[in-house]
């Protein structure tokens, strides 16, 4: 697996603490200290901004820095958490927003929450050592913003939205990776809505709260703190990993306390974790993504460079991979 090209995109609105402050209705400066998180974007998702036109200016940024046509794409996997529809998959309105409705190009998506771009690295190598495609397109495009509760200010003012794309083909190493999910965890972080439970045609103003994000954030960060240390240094001596490898981490920008875990449990050096939440805020899977685009654009990832990529998702589930660039 070789990464031959990456993109992202971001919303025009850029959306201050300040202002979630007065969206949740609480005292100025309380969002940014209880978060640590300056700024983020906002989508005009009802027309400019869709998940799809995301998706689509962020693809186009990839298929560029890959030095590839479009139509060289063979599959497309969609992998984000929010969808801007539930039928058909995002990777098909990704197809049709390209103009390769008529390339027979494959399409589906992975869904993993906050870890969909790891899940779906781990797909595309697979594929690409079978043979089967040569010009894989990841695409995450999340707008987190549509599912916030503002009465619940622990988690108003963590995410942002936009989008990222790599173009993956063969060429490079595969990578290693370790993914598990610990399900005692399951309620901590859901939208409870939507699905067959709570049906989308019993909304109604009483229960709108089912509908929207839903996180228990201290009983979250106790379970990922029991079981991520024995996972990262399990993942590391199953591989044969030393952490002086590795050039640089681009962990999930889940919260500030969650990268600060991330940092402390693995003893890194603060110059190689990418930390850019104060300026995005969380993006769920667009998150990883994302940062490792960014990571390449400012100069902060070059070829050659080993990446750690580690996260952790609704569910519970962490996630931890190590690819050269």
């Amino acid at each position: 697996m070789r990464i031959l090209g990456q993109g992202y995109y971001i919303p025009e609105r850029i959306v201050m603490s300040e202002e979630v402050d007065f969206l949740a209705g609480v005292k100025k400066g309380t969002v940014l200290k209880k978060t640590g998180i300056r700024k983020r974007h906002y989508a005009d998702f009802r027309d400019k901004e869709t998940t799809s036109k995301m998706g689509k200016y962020a693809a186009e940024n990839a298929i560029k820095n890959a030095g590839i046509n479009k139509e060289d794409i063979d599959l497309i996997i969609g992998a984000n958490a929010t969808k801007e529809i539930l039928l058909p998959c995002s990777a098909s309105l990704i197809q049709k927003q390209l103009g390769l409705e008529n390339n027979k190009t494959a399409c589906f998506d992975v869904g993993s929450s906050c870890l969909s771009f790891f899940t779906a690295l781990e797909v595309a190598d697979m594929y690409l050592k079978a043979g089967k495609y040569k010009n894989i397109l990841i695409v995450s495009s999340e707008i987190a913003s549509i599912g916030i509760n503002y009465e619940h200010i622990e988690s108003a003012g963590l995410f942002g939205d936009g989008a990222a794309a790599f173009i993956i083909g063969n060429g490079g190493n595969s990578p290693v990776s370790k993914f598990q999910t610990f399900s005692e965890g399951f309620y901590y972080t859901s939208i409870p809505g939507g699905g067959t439970r709570y049906l989308v045609k019993d909304y109604n103003e009483n229960n709108k709260s089912d509908y929207l994000f839903h996180m228990e954030g201290s009983k979250a960060f106790k379970l990922i703190k029991q079981k991520i240390d024995d996972f990262f240094y399990e993942f590391l001596e199953e591989n044969d990993i030393n952490m002086t490898e590795i050039d640089r981490v681009v962990a999930h920008q889940a919260s500030m306390t969650g990268l600060k875990l991330i940092g402390k449990q693995l003893n890194i050096a603060d110059e190689k974790m990418i930390n850019i939440i104060a300026e995005y805020g969380n993006m769920i899977a667009a998150s990883i993504p994302f940062t490792f685009a960014y990571g390449v654009e400012n100069g902060l990832i070059k070829r050659e460079d080993k990446i750690l990529i580690a996260g952790t998702s609704a569910g519970i589930s962490i996630g931890m991979m190590v690819l050269e660039y």
